[in-house]
């Protein structure tokens, strides 16, 4: 079987969802990752407008990252965008709560992080979760991988690590729960993560 290319219009910024999409899909090696932007994983980085469009559109499939549509990218990505509108089948959709930022029925694909679907509005069956995934760099014995002395030995029984904040309040409810449950335990780390 002939391996597949996927186009990945990502923001100019680290993401993680991308992030962990293009690090599965390259350890999988059954798919070419091309994206606009030169980090998130991405080996194959195209960065001239008129290129982008021709790989994009000569692509097995193009997805569309929630974050490349920040109003801050506006002139730099809304005209790649806007030349393969036609051609993007997959919306990776990171909001963490249960409305879609996006219409679904454009796509093929929409994958929807912290998906809930007993609040999800419609019936939508390409609406599939993107579960919360971790990259190896946390998980890597090298001097630069963050939690490195968290992770060294892997000896914990449960780890829970979010960021909470005001755009995510039933976050603090998750960890009070955790906490309640297994605070006394002392194989059991839960904490807020913020870099």
């Amino acid at each position: 079987m002939k391996n597949k290319s996927l186009f990945v219009i990502g923001p100019h910024h680290y993401c993680h969802s991308t992030a962990a999409l293009i690090e599965g899909l390259n350890k999988l090696g059954t798919m070419k990752v091309f994206s606009n932007a030169n980090h998130n994983y991405c080996k194959h980085p195209v960065f001239n407008l008129d290129t982008q469009i021709k790989v994009a559109k000569m692509a097995d499939y193009v997805l569309l990252a929630h974050s490349a549509l920040e109003e801050k990218y506006k002139n730099k990505i809304q005209p790649l965008v806007d030349e393969v509108k036609d051609k993007i089948d997959i919306f990776l959709d990171g909001s963490d709560y249960f409305h879609y930022e996006d219409n679904p029925d454009k796509y093929k694909l929409y994958l929807k992080r912290e998906l809930d679907s007993t609040k999800l509005n419609g019936n939508h069956n390409n609406v599939k979760p993107f579960i919360f995934a971790a990259e190896d760099r946390h998980f890597t014995k090298t001097l630069n991988a963050s939690h490195y002395n968290l992770w060294q030995g892997k000896t914990d029984d449960l780890v829970c690590i979010m960021s909470a904040c005001e755009k995510r309040p039933w976050r603090f409810d998750i960890m009070k729960s955790l906490e309640d449950a297994f605070g006394h335990n002392d194989k059991v780390f839960i904490g807020e993560y913020r870099e």
